[in-house]
């Protein structure tokens, strides 16, 4: 949904610009000089709007294409006239191929933030403020949640979701143990048995306990006493500054930004998903941690986890002496040949 309403505002700001007449959700005849009419039959429209997705606005070509075709079917949708198909969508197809070639574009390098990140992260910051103590508990919940940004913090003030974001209502307390209840994303997948993280109090003296700093946190945010108990509606935003305006995920992201400045590391490398990449790879490593249990910890839908998670040297060292202290290799090939 959000992607269309991009599109839409995208496709509506070109006809702005060129002077098109827009309003083709509500034309009704399909008369020979319509916008639909002239879109379908030249591509015009299309090529001059892809153009602008990519030159104006900086869009990798991949999403000059989608919001293409998510114009198009709305298009169809409204009209009846079916504009996904015929010969002049190779002219189309042209374009994008000469803007793939203008502006190449590149994976975006995001390297994952470690353990020991986090322990030099938090001798930075004065957890007895609001501010810090605040992005303190995201960046434990994300890292040993292996969550998203988005499965917490919404991308705009007016953007957030008592739904698919957390709320004070979300968070529960039990002995030594924090729960987070999570909801399903269009990326995301939850088990109905496995509705909410569990994160563990690390023993004493720890300074990345995620449990005492989301409990700091909440304290000293007003939102709930020494008990546990609320101290205001369940449904507010669980992550919000001190003038009770929302966190947002740009937020986030200025402060990873800010935090790996700080160690010395480049943060044009570092973004939000680095603390999720970081849990990741963490998790792997560790005896208990598998590909699977791993994916399912995250709430992957696919096995895209697989492709940024890093090898740690601890996991490849205990492969390297495991193989130099193999004697032999069967194969299960032809067993004449042992």
């Amino acid at each position: 949904m959000k992607s269309a309403e991009s599109a839409v505002r995208a496709f509506s700001t070109y006809c702005t610009m060129e002077r098109i007449p827009a309003d083709f959700f509500k034309v009704q005849d399909y008369y020979p000089c319509s916008l639909m009419k002239r879109s379908i039959s030249n591509m015009e429209i299309f090529e001059g709007f892809s153009t602008y997705v990519v030159e104006g606005r900086g869009c990798a070509v991949g999403t000059a294409i989608k919001y293409g075709q998510t114009v198009r079917k709305l298009i169809s949708d409204q009209t009846g006239y079916d504009c996904k198909y015929g010969h002049l969508w190779d002219r189309l197809d042209r374009t994008h191929r000469g803007l793939e070639v203008k502006y190449p574009t590149k994976k975006r390098r995001r390297d994952p933030i470690l353990i020991q990140d986090l322990r030099k992260m938090v001798n930075c910051m004065d957890l007895t403020k609001h501010t810090w103590a605040m992005y303190w508990s995201v960046s434990l919940v994300t890292f040993f949640g292996v969550s998203r940004k988005g499965d917490h913090l919404p991308e705009s003030q007016s953007s957030f979701s008592r739904k698919h974001h957390t709320t004070v209502g979300d968070v529960k307390f039990l002995g030594d143990e924090m729960f987070i209840k999570m909801e399903e994303h269009k990326t995301s997948k939850i088990s109905s048995k496995f509705t909410s993280k569990p994160f563990v109090k690390a023993e004493e003296g720890n300074p990345l306990c995620p449990v005492r700093a989301m409990r700091g946190y909440m304290i000293l945010a007003g939102l709930i006493n020494e008990q546990h108990k609320p101290l205001v509606p369940l449904d507010t935003p669980l992550f919000r500054h001190a003038n009770t305006s929302t966190l947002t995920g740009r937020h986030f992201l200025k402060f990873v930004k800010y935090a790996v400045s700080r160690l010395g590391k480049d943060p044009k490398c570092y973004g939000t998903h680095s603390m999720r990449i970081g849990g990741a790879t963490l998790a792997m490593s560790c005896p208990s941690g598998d590909s699977e249990t791993v994916r399912m910890v995250g709430f992957w839908l696919s096995n895209a986890m697989e492709t940024y998670v890093f090898p740690s040297r601890d996991l490849m060292r205990r492969l390297s002496r495991e193989m130099l202290a193999t004697q032999s290799t069967q194969l299960a090939l032809d067993l004449e040949e042992e």
